[in-house]
């Protein structure tokens, strides 16, 4: 059933709202309404079936936990790992065995790992509200990645870790980005890609006047670099041919018709954003020429002067519109980094994982395109709000099987 979600994505999204709108001084409003809605959606996506979503629950999901269960001190969670020949993920594997210690209910565990993606999104939201309509944010969350996480449990706290960390380095907050970065690898092998992601959103957050120069040298690199690894990355995907990840490599997947779709719903957004960016690029007052008046008799000199300064200086933009604009070129970049990259895919479709932590900040970033519209920004939200629908009636639902169904909801009824 697809009705449930419509239910939970509606609520939540009316909470955020709340908490985005409250004022510093309504903190505890604010808190409310955010706690809330994560408590919502978390419990939301514990009590589903466990078929829902993808193969990852019943292919490792559940086996971790139920090992944890029977794995009586902490001790035992590095030899489980030694003894899969699994290295990293340390983060993952203490989660399950944390849980463990309280219940052996496998649902509270995704209730909990739920809980942790919403809370960590959560905080990325709060931190951009300034510069992008919250609700938006979350509702871009809840219909392009949310449900995904029902199926990527390892590597969703490492994708919602890529969204905070980017998030902290727009707001100047380059310390705790990196940080949060690091935290990233504790759940995932993969999320090498988000200290990638942190040093491009340092390099261009930090580079003084216009960045075109380096936007265009962010782009070209990683052109080069996908040239230059082909060779590299085609024997890495033939390696991959006897793991975990041959789960993946189904021919729907990889055939012309998805690639085309996905290199669509990725280009769509880069283009409006650019043309966003454009629009409401800042423009200079045209110089104002008026005929030269008598000498001034009998007037301060402060009027006079303050005639001239109406006349001669040219507007600028407040510091939260300029940092703004910023954070949007910021991810817009991030965002084309995804799409320039596409192509790995099509030599390993596992290496898509890679590129999935570009992909995720599509959260934000249909958002802060929206937030640079001048005029028209309730229409922007809309169509935005309509662009995610559409990914997931698309993307989500009809690749995923990810129709909602629930065994102990339908037992409360």
């Amino acid at each position: 059933m697809i009705a449930p979600y419509l239910v939970v994505f509606a609520i939540t999204t009316a909470l955020i709202a709340i908490a985005g709108s409250a004022s510093n001084r309504s903190r505890l409003v604010r808190g409310l309404a955010g706690a809330t809605a994560i408590a919502i959606v978390s419990v939301f996506a514990g009590i589903r079936d466990f078929n829902v979503g993808g193969p990852d629950v019943m292919l490792y999901g559940n086996k971790i936990f139920n090992a944890m269960v029977l794995t009586p001190d902490a001790s035992g969670i590095l030899k489980y790992a030694t003894d899969r020949n699994v290295s990293g993920e340390v983060g993952y594997y203490f989660l399950n065995w944390l849980v463990s210690r309280f219940t052996a209910d496998a649902h509270v565990f995704y209730t909990v790992l739920a809980a942790i993606c919403a809370t960590i999104i959560y905080s990325a939201i709060m931190l951009l509200r300034s510069f992008a309509p919250p609700a938006v944010m979350w509702l871009t969350y809840m219909l392009t990645a949310y449900v995904e996480g029902f199926n990527l449990l390892r590597q969703s706290p490492s994708l919602a870790l890529g969204v905070l960390a980017v998030a902290l380095v727009v707001r100047s907050r380059y310390r705790l980005g990196f940080l949060a970065a690091l935290a990233s690898l504790l759940f995932h092998n993969s999320a090498f890609v988000v200290l990638v992601m942190w040093a491009i959103a340092f390099y261009l957050k930090t580079r003084k006047g216009s960045i075109s120069r380096s936007v265009w040298l962010v782009l070209i690199v990683s052109v080069l670099g996908l040239v230059a690894f082909v060779p590299i990355l085609n024997l890495l995907g033939d390696s991959l041919s006897d793991t975990k990840y041959q789960e993946y490599l189904t021919e729907g997947a990889r055939g012309g018709r998805a690639f085309g779709i996905d290199a669509l719903y990725r280009a769509v957004p880069i283009l409006a954003g650019v043309w966003a960016l454009y629009a409401t690029r800042p423009r200079p007052e045209p110089n104002l020429t008026r005929p030269r008046q008598p000498r001034a008799r009998g007037r301060s000199v402060v009027a006079v002067l303050e005639r001239e300064a109406t006349l001669t200086t040219a507007p600028t933009q407040s510091d939260t519109a300029i940092a703004a604009r910023r954070a949007t070129i910021v991810v817009l970049v991030l965002l084309t980094l995804e799409l320039v990259l596409l192509p790995v895919r099509e030599i390993s479709y596992p290496f898509y994982r890679l590129l999935a932590y570009f992909g995720y900040l599509r959260v934000i970033g249909y958002a802060l395109i929206v937030g640079q519209l001048t005029r028209g920004r309730a229409l922007g939200g809309l169509v935005a709000v309509a662009f995610a629908a559409a990914y997931f009636a698309l993307i989500v639902i009809d690749r995923n099987e990810a129709f909602y169904a629930s065994a102990i909801l339908d037992s409360w009824w």
